[in-house]
């Protein structure tokens, strides 16, 4: 795993923290936390063990997960409906995936779901970047921002945008696409959620504990 700091436009304001990570080396665990309802990235890394902490994708008010989740086994099983659920980034055997998930057919989504050797699924939205392409119509809210992608050897990477920081879709697709040359990207959770600690490097904490996050360790 190699971690990373980014800037957009090469501005020292608008900063980025990255990992980049193979997946035949590392696994996605989805982290609970052990004592209050949410918890910070932080916290979650020091109670895991993991080498790096993200907050994933979005939750309801009772703090229940919302869109497909699946680390090892299924946090949550039901696809959630909308413009802002309308990607699935999946992880098969080695090789990872995103795919409009309102517009591919039943027997695709089914091949997805039920894999022999899917080791990671979740779906959130919108998606930012399809085979080296911005999405259109995206909103032009500026907020913090945490995504995830890969590249065209299959590397994943996650960003967690800082706290001073925020920008809109057109902005971190063009990062995506210019600065970091991946072709598919997702976007997770952000706003007061977006956060990430990567052990002895950096915390980049975010205004809101969150009820799940994305671990990342050694396998």
């Amino acid at each position: 795993m190699e971690y990373r700091p980014g800037w957009v436009n090469n501005k020292p304001e608008q900063l980025l923290h990255l990992v980049r990570l193979q997946p035949s080396k590392m696994e996605l665990r989805v982290l609970k936390p052990r004592e209050l309802p949410k918890q910070r990235s932080q916290e979650y890394l020091e109670q895991s063990g993991a080498l790096a902490v993200f907050n994933g994708g979005y939750f309801d008010p009772q703090d229940q997960v919302l869109g497909l989740l699946y680390a090892g086994r299924w946090v949550q099983s039901k696809p959630a409906g909308g413009s802002a659920f309308g990607g699935v980034f999946s992880l098969i055997g080695t090789k990872p995936s995103l795919h409009p998930i309102f517009q591919i057919s039943e027997q695709e989504y089914q091949g997805l779901r039920n894999a022999p050797d899917l080791r990671f699924m979740i779906q959130c939205g919108p998606r930012l970047l399809a085979d080296g392409q911005p999405v259109a119509g995206l909103e032009k809210t500026v907020t913090r921002r945490t995504a995830i992608a890969f590249d065209e050897q299959g590397r994943l990477i996650l960003l967690a945008s800082a706290p001073a920081y925020g920008m809109s879709f057109a902005q971190l697709q063009a990062y995506l696409r210019d600065q970091l040359k991946v072709k598919w990207a997702l976007n997770l959770d952000g706003g007061s959620s977006t956060q990430c600690s990567v052990k002895g490097r950096v915390d980049n904490p975010g205004y809101s504990p969150v009820p799940y996050a994305l671990g990342i360790f050694a396998r």
